[in-house]
């Protein structure tokens, strides 16, 4: 069974949820698959990295509102960073 058939089919922790708690709960699943697509990525120039995954609202718990599109990654060069480091080799 495909990973968002098993999420989606898999049996509610309590049995008589009110619509308001299942649709809750599908939204969490929803918002799960969402992230994992975005973490499993075969490609490693769109997989998200660690911080772009932290803002995901899976993890910080904001309502889900549809597929999550990150920011793209701030790349830092090391030698900038030495450049303007407080410190310097002597």
């Amino acid at each position: 069974m495909p990973l968002p058939d098993l999420i989606r089919k898999y049996p509610f922790r309590k049995a008589n949820l009110t619509a308001a708690e299942r649709e809750k709960e599908m939204e969490l699943r929803e918002s799960l698959l969402d992230f994992l697509r975005g973490l499993l990525r075969t490609d490693p120039t769109t997989r998200w990295t660690a911080m772009q995954a932290s803002r995901h609202p899976f993890i910080t718990g904001e309502p889900f509102r549809g597929p999550y599109e990150p920011e793209p990654p701030q790349v830092r060069r090391w030698s900038a960073r030495l450049e303007n480091a407080s410190w310097r080799w002597r």
